[in-house]
């Protein structure tokens, strides 16, 4: 039996999304310098929910697009993350 996994995305892509699409309120310009930025402030913490991974040297992170939006909403309105169980996969 073969699964199809499609709820991850490269990073960079999903951040560019979330800022121009999901949340222009928020003013973030989604390029990528604010990318850098953003996961060099709040990639380890991502890395500890399991939201981002790191592929492999010089490959692209990637994230878990059915808990992305959430946390990172959270975590630029509120400063932290949700209660674990509402991030948990």
């Amino acid at each position: 039996m073969s699964t199809k996994i499609t709820n991850w995305k490269i990073a960079s892509e999903a951040w560019r999304d979330f800022c121009t699409e999901a949340h222009p309120e928020l003013r973030y310009s989604g390029n990528g310098n604010s990318w850098i930025h953003f996961q060099r402030t709040h990639g380890k913490r991502l890395r500890e929910l399991d939201i981002i991974r790191q592929t492999g040297p010089r490959r692209p992170m990637i994230v878990d697009t059915d808990r992305f939006e959430e946390v990172v909403f959270a975590l630029l309105t509120l400063g932290e993350v949700p209660d674990e169980d509402t991030t948990a996969a």
